[in-house]
């Protein structure tokens, strides 16, 4: 694993969302649990994303009571929290100044690049199941409290999506609200938890220019691009690449002087380099 590969996870917008929601979860929610020889254990709450919507496809790795010790098995801490995607829907009410020019960061063929386009900030809303497994009753009443602080203390978090900053914020549904389910008997796991839905508002950029377009990639020869509608992507140069172009900047907005003006004016000046050379 190299810093300039690419992966399927690298700017995915729910992915690194669900990653800022464990984050600011496993830092926030803990406690001391004190033992009756005097012993005082912090208990840190680590939280995970399930591969296939379900804990049991998931491989954990924490260190264990032994120093210096990882065990990377199909094992599990007692103390844990399981942060699953529902699904989301978006926020038409609040859909306002559709067209605003952002720079997106990309790589495209190995060349980072800033491409500056039409962006729509899309208010969307995400939905998450979060499920907290605990050792005992206590811990209940505790993690329920920390539980709490967290989601009116802590609910403002930042992801970063090709170079953007995008704020978020967390909350419990207005119609939902904190379960604690007990069902122990003969047949079922020993098991405590703690099961309640968060909700994450945040603005999904929408570009105008698909930057995937100018990526070259080992199959292009396969694709018809005439039924595509769009030229295929070469390494010489982004002429190939539909909508991106190199911008030229002119500060006139001051002197309010016309674009041919300046144009003419430095392609003058460029003449006068030429004759002075």
């Amino acid at each position: 694993m190299h810093i300039d590969d690419n992966y399927n996870y690298d700017d995915n917008f729910v992915r690194m969302t669900t990653i800022g929601l464990c984050k600011v979860l496993t830092t926030k929610i803990r406690w001391i649990n004190h033992w009756s020889e005097g012993k005082k254990i912090r208990v840190l709450v680590p939280f995970y994303t399930s591969f296939a919507g379900q804990e049991r496809f998931m491989l954990d790795a924490f260190v264990d009571d032994t120093v210096s010790t990882r065990v990377e098995l199909n094992t599990d801490q007692k103390q844990r929290g399981i942060v699953t995607f529902k699904g989301g829907s978006q926020r038409d009410d609040e859909f306002a100044n559709p067209n605003q020019y952002l720079a997106k960061e990309t790589k495209i063929n190995d060349e980072f690049r800033s491409v500056v386009s039409k962006t729509k900030a899309v208010p969307i809303t995400l939905n998450y199941e979060i499920s907290i497994t605990l050792d005992n009753e206590w811990e209940v009443d505790t993690c329920y409290n920390k539980i709490l602080d967290t989601l009116f203390n802590y609910r403002f978090f930042s992801i970063s999506y090709f170079g953007m900053k995008i704020e978020a914020f967390f909350k419990l549904p207005s119609d939902q609200g904190i379960e604690i389910p007990r069902e122990i008997n003969l047949t079922s796991e020993n098991k405590i938890t703690i099961k309640f839905s968060i909700e994450v508002h945040t603005y999904y950029p929408v570009f105008d220019i698909m930057t995937e377009d100018c990526e070259v990639c080992d199959n292009d020869g396969l694709i018809d691009w005439e039924f595509l509608g769009i030229p295929r992507p070469t390494l010489e140069g982004n002429e190939n690449c539909k909508g991106l172009k190199r911008v030229h900047w002119y500060n006139n907005l001051i002197e309010n002087v016309p674009v041919a003006d300046i144009i003419k004016e430095k392609e003058q000046n460029r003449g006068l380099e030429n004759n002075t050379e």
